[in-house]
């Protein structure tokens, strides 16, 4: 059996998961440092929003409009 399938897909996830959890720790920064509480609210939707909207919405609302 070939394992290099596998080890790849292994070494992406280490290193996706490795860069996420440091922006993220980024970001969390950023919006407690924010002054003005409507600024924090803000960031903070923009940052959610991926999670409400996944990328494939905009993709079939852009494909079904054009």
């Amino acid at each position: 059996m070939d394992w290099s399938p596998v080890l790849i897909s292994m070494k992406t996830a280490s290193l996706s998961i490795f860069i996420t959890f440091f922006l993220g720790i980024f970001a969390a920064g950023v919006v407690i440092r924010l002054k003005n509480e409507t600024s924090k609210i803000i960031c903070d939707g923009i940052l959610t929003l991926p999670l409400m909207l996944p990328p494939t919405v905009p993709a079939f609302s852009a494909l079904s409009v054009g």
